[in-house]
C-alpha cells in the first residue's frame, strides 16, 4: 500500500538522517510504529499536532490579546463579524475544502493527472470569481443594514465591510490548504492557516494597541484579521507550488465536473448544517436576540475548547487524505485500522486537554477580562459537546463524505442541525447562553450517535474502535 509523498514536509527514507534532535525523533517514531497505516498515520499526525498546539497557543494568546485590546462590546462585535463571515465563506468555498481533499487524493493515488490538473484549475478559479461576488453582495447587505447593526454596535457595520475583504482572501487561503492536504502535504496545509495567520495576527494587534492611547474598535481587530490572512495566503500559494507533481505540468487538461459538482452538492448541505451545529452559528443566534456583551463572553467560552478541538482535528486531518485514497483503493481493512489508531489518539490528545479546561476554566476565562468568568458553566457544557465530537462524530463525518457516503452525510448532519438550531431559538430566550450551549451539546450527542450507527450498519465499520 503506498500514499501520496508530501513532497514538502518528509526526508525521503534514502537520504541518510542528520545527527540532530529531529533525525533522532524520527529513528524513535519509526521504531514505535513500524510501517502501515498507523506508521503514515502516526508520521503525519506527529507534525500536524506539533503545528495544531502551536497554532492553539498562538490564537489563544492572540484572542486574550483582543478582548483586552477592544474591551468586551468592541470584543462581542469582533467576535459576531467573523461569526457572519464565516457563515458567508460556506458558499464562497462551495465545500471545496472537503471535496478538494477526497478528489485530490483520489486522482492522485490513481495517477490521472489530466483531470487532476483540470479540477485544481476549476475549483481555484470558481471559488475566487464567487467570493467576490459574494463580498460585494454582502457589502450591499451591510449598508441597507447599517441602523440595526449600528445599534448592536456603533462601529459594528464598518467591522463588517472590513469583513468582506477578509471574506475573499480566507476563501483563497481555504482552498489552496485544502489542495495542499489532498496531496498530503500535511504540514504545509497547517502551517499557513493555523501558526502563521494566528501569530501576525498577535503581532499587529499588538503593536496597534501599543501605540493607541485608548481601546480599539472592532473594525481594528478585522483588519488585523485582514493583514494575517493575506500572509497566510501568499505562503500557502508559494507552498502549493512546490508540492504539484511533475506529472501534474505535462499532462493534458481534462475536466470532470459534472463528478465533483455531484459530490459537491450534498457536501455543501452538510457543510451549512455543520455551521448551524457549530458554535459560530450559536455566536450568531446570541448577537441577534442578546447583546454584543453576552456575544463577547459566549466568543471567550468557545475560544477555550479551540485548543482541544484544534488537537483532535490535527489527527482527523491527516486521516481524510487517508480515507480518500484507501476507499478508492477498497482496501477495508486497512480502513478499520485507520479508525482505530485516529480513536486511541483522540482519547490519548482530548481527555487531558478537557480535565485541564474544566479544573482551569475560571482562571483561563479571568484572563480575557475579570467579567468573562460568569461563561464557565458555557465552557464545561461547550467542552463536553467538544469531546464527544473528538471521541467518534469528527471521524465519522468524513468516514461518509470521503467515501460517496454524502448523501447520508448530509441527511444525518441536516436533521442535527435543525435540532441544534430549533433548541436554541427555543432555550436562548430561556436560559441565556447557557441555553445555546445546551443546545450545541444535544445535537452534537444526536449527530454522533446516528453516523456511528449507519456507519456500523452500511459499511461494515466501528467508529469509535479501540
Amino acid at each position: 500500500m503506498s500514499f501520496v509523498p508530501d513532497r514538502s514536509d518528509d526526508v525521503p527514507p534514502e537520504r541518510p538522517l542528520p545527527l540532530s534532535v529531529l533525525g533522532l525523533f524520527r529513528q524513535i517514531q519509526r521504531r514505535v510504529v513500524g510501517e502501515g497505516v498507523g506508521a503514515v498515520l502516526a508520521s503525519g499526525a506527529v507534525r500536524s499536532t506539533l503545528v495544531a498546539v502551536s497554532g492553539a497557543g498562538a490564537s489563544f494568546v492572540a484572542q486574550i490579546v483582543l478582548a483586552r485590546a477592544l474591551g468586551q462590546a468592541s470584543f462581542g462585535a469582533y467576535a459576531l463579524t467573523l461569526a457572519f463571515m464565516n457563515a458567508v465563506l460556506l458558499l464562497a468555498k462551495l465545500e471545496i475544502d472537503t471535496t478538494g481533499v477526497r478528489f485530490v487524493g483520489a486522482y492522485a493515488a490513481q495517477g490521472r493527472w489530466g483531470l487532476l490538473r483540470g479540477f485544481i484549475r476549476d475549483v481555484r478559479a470558481t471559488t475566487i470569481v464567487l467570493s467576490v461576488v459574494l463580498a460585494i453582495a454582502s457589502a450591499v447587505v451591510i449598508w441597507y443594514q447599517r441602523d440595526w447593526l449600528a445599534a448592536k454596535h456603533p462601529a459594528l457595520p464598518r467591522a463588517m465591510w472590513v469583513g468582506c475583504l477578509l471574506l475573499m482572501v480566507t476563501t483563497i487561503l481555504v482552498v489552496d490548504a485544502a489542495l495542499l492536504q489532498g496531496f498530503q502535504s500535511f504540514l504545509s496545509s497547517q502551517l499557513a492557516p493555523n501558526l502563521l495567520r494566528p501569530i501576525v495576527l498577535g503581532i499587529v494587534i499588538t503593536a496597534w494597541w501599543a501605540v493607541s492611547s485608548t481601546k480599539l474598535p472592532p473594525w481594528a481587530g478585522v483588519t488585523a484579521n485582514l493583514v494575517a490572512s493575506i500572509g497566510a495566503a501568499l505562503f500557502a500559494f508559494v507552498a502549493l507550488r512546490r508540492v504539484l507533481p511533475s506529472e501534474l505540468h505535462g499532462a493534458p487538461i481534462e475536466r470532470d465536473r459534472r463528478d465533483w459538482v455531484r459530490a459537491t452538492s450534498p457536501l455543501l448541505l452538510v457543510s451549512v448544517a455543520q455551521l448551524i451545529i457549530s458554535q459560530q452559528a450559536d455566536l450568531i443566534v446570541v448577537g441577534t436576540i442578546t447583546s454584543a456583551r453576552e456575544v463577547a463572553e459566549y466568543s471567550a467560552a468557545s475560544q477555550l475548547t479551540v485548543p482541544l478541538n484544534i488537537v483532535v482535528s490535527s489527527v482527523t486531518f491527516v486521516a481524510q487524505a487517508m480515507i480518500a485514497d484507501l476507499y478508492a483503493r477498497g482496501d477495508n481493512s486497512a480502513l478499520q485500522a485507520l479508525i482505530r489508531a485516529v480513536t486511541r489518539a483522540n482519547v490519548a490528545i482530548s481527555v487531558p486537554i478537557a480535565l485541564v479546561m474544566i479544573f482551569g476554566g475560571r482562571i483561563l476565562l479571568g484572563l480575557f477580562g475579570p467579567a468573562y468568568s460568569s461563561a464557565y458553566p458555557v465552557l464545561i457544557i461547550l467542552m463536553a459537546a467538544q469531546l464527544v465530537i473528538a471521541l467518534s462524530g469528527s471521524l465519522a463525518g468524513y468516514l461518509l463524505t470521503m467515501t460517496r457516503h454524502q448523501d447520508a452525510a448530509a441527511w444525518i448532519i441536516g436533521g442535527a442541525a435543525l435540532l441544534n438550531l430549533v433548541l436554541t431559538l427555543i432555550l436562548t430566550p430561556i436560559y441565556g447562553i447557557v441555553g445555546t450551549a445546551v443546545a450545541t451539546l444535544t445535537a452534537a450527542l444526536s449527530r454522533s450517535i446516528a453516523l456511528t450507527l449507519f456507519i456500523r450498519q452500511r459499511m461494515g465499520l466501528q467508529v469509535p474502535a479501540f
